[in-house]
């Protein structure tokens, strides 16, 4: 099929071939109001003009303007009805679906209100219809709401209202959680771990240098430590230095996935980013095929794309593996789950035994890998739980510009565990230890993970 398809191909699907041929939707096809399942955004469309607005039942914030055309661009596999809409990220493996509405919610109708009140209202109910573990994490929003509201009047400073969200949302213990204003106030909800706490206490220096990224410098000296400490200047690195591997000793590669965030300056499409993993893993398979068995080191994966986690375990598959489910909060129900796959990838494969590091760092996609690793049945994985924040993060604007993240989707291990506010267990646990130093508990997963990897040579 073409990046279209239509309700004709579905009706008639013994017409399926003459689909491709099919020219997309008429401009006008487009024109209205268009409300996005369990996501909190509604796009007004009227010719080449889409302007998407930021909603809950009290609130509506201009979020983006963008010509249909380049809508459509960054989206493909689009199925469209004259009530309803759905597609997927240039890429990426959600379907997000649309629901035709008659007009803009009320809100938007009305004169914006930007004042503390009208932002205190507005994060409430963003959260309230759209957070999907307040149970998991033991949470009373109803409870955080009549304990607050009063705090907040027209006149609140900035500083004193984000101290309310900062005690609102920090008990949701939650790093896909945070509040930024886009300048430098902020604050992430949930913490670091013990072992993140240890380097901090050791650092020379601030340990949070940007909310917007607050694990930025310790990601940073560990990828120094990945580099002189377990490669010895010797390793090799690929996607925008997010990789770096070698060899470990005899039998044994390493590699080495540091983030699922490639920083570059250049841009690319999602096709485009997955290419440019599939070149990168050729390159690892190439320079360390001599390895019998491959550590693969996540401990310091902050994550980024999970497709770019699951393009990864793609090199290590000759399949389709069920890995994930996946669905978001939508009101009281849910939107459709959907089956998330491994699939082969690349002409290179590594079909050895595989030992996956984990830890407390490792948050998000780099948490969607763990799950995918460890359904493949050639994987070993030791460390440590880790972060427990599994949801894509769902970033909005609030009436005031401040920009505002919570999680919305519910991550589904192929056996139906799931592990938000948990963190995914290792196999072989390697428990954080206090009374050593730092450097100590960094090398203890490592040569547990060194252990396992001799073991299944011999």
């Amino acid at each position: 099929m073409t990046r279209w398809s239509s309700l004709v191909c579905a009706i008639l699907p013994l017409l399926a071939s003459a689909c491709d041929e099919l020219a997309p939707p008429p401009e006008d096809a487009w024109t209205g109001v268009w409300e996005q399942r369990g996501y909190a955004r509604v796009y007004a469309i009227d010719g080449q003009d889409v302007v998407s607005y930021d909603v809950t039942a009290v609130s509506c914030v201009p979020s983006g303007t963008m010509t249909l055309d380049d809508l459509l661009t960054a989206h493909d596999r689009i199925e469209q009805t004259p009530e309803a809409y759905s597609w997927y990220e240039v890429g990426q493996f959600t379907r997000y679906e649309f629901d035709r509405r008659a007009d803009l919610p009320a809100a938007c109708q009305e004169a914006p209100r930007t004042d503390p009140e009208a932002t205190f209202e507005a994060l409430w109910n963003l959260f309230d219809e759209n957070y999907a573990f307040f149970a998991e994490r033991n949470v009373d929003w109803q409870a955080a709401y009549d304990a607050n509201r009063g705090r907040v009047n027209a006149n609140l400073p900035p500083e004193e209202l984000l101290g309310v969200f900062q005690e609102m949302l920090v008990p949701l213990d939650d790093g896909h959680v945070w509040v930024f204003d886009g300048v430098s106030l902020g604050f992430l909800g949930g913490s670091f771990g013990a072992l993140w706490d240890q380097w901090a206490a050791g650092y020379a220096g601030e340990p949070v240098d940007n909310p917007a990224n607050p694990r930025g410098v310790f990601i940073e000296q560990m990828m120094v430590h990945v580099d002189q400490e377990i490669l010895g200047g010797a390793g090799r690195n690929d996607l925008f230095g997010a990789m770096r591997w070698g060899m470990l000793e005899d039998g044994i590669g390493y590699l080495d996935v540091h983030t699922f965030a490639p920083q570059t300056d250049l841009e690319f499409d999602g096709e485009q980013v997955l290419a440019h993993v599939d070149a990168a893993m050729g390159s690892m398979l190439e320079d360390l095929a001599g390895a019998r068995v491959l550590i693969v080191d996540a401990r310091f994966n902050e994550g980024g794309l999970d497709s770019i986690g699951y393009a990864i375990a793609g090199h290590f598959v000759h399949q389709d593996v069920l890995v994930s489910r996946k669905y978001a909060v939508h009101g009281e129900a849910t939107t459709a789950v959907q089956d998330v796959h491994v699939v082969p990838r690349g002409t290179r494969k590594f079909d050895g035994p595989i030992v996956f590091m984990q830890g407390p760092n490792s948050v998000s996609a780099a948490e969607t890998f763990a799950i995918a690793m460890n359904a493949l049945p050639q994987v070993t994985s030791v460390g440590e739980a880790t972060y427990g924040s599994l949801s894509d993060s769902l970033v909005r604007v609030l009436p005031n510009g401040w920009l505002v993240s919570l999680s919305n989707e519910t991550y589904e291990a192929h056996d139906g565990a799931v592990y938000e506010a948990l963190g995914v267990p290792a196999e072989i646990e390697v428990p954080y230890d206090s009374s050593i130093a730092f450097e100590d508990n960094l090398r203890r997963v490592l040569d547990e993970a060194k252990k396992v990897a001799r073991a299944s040579i011999h």
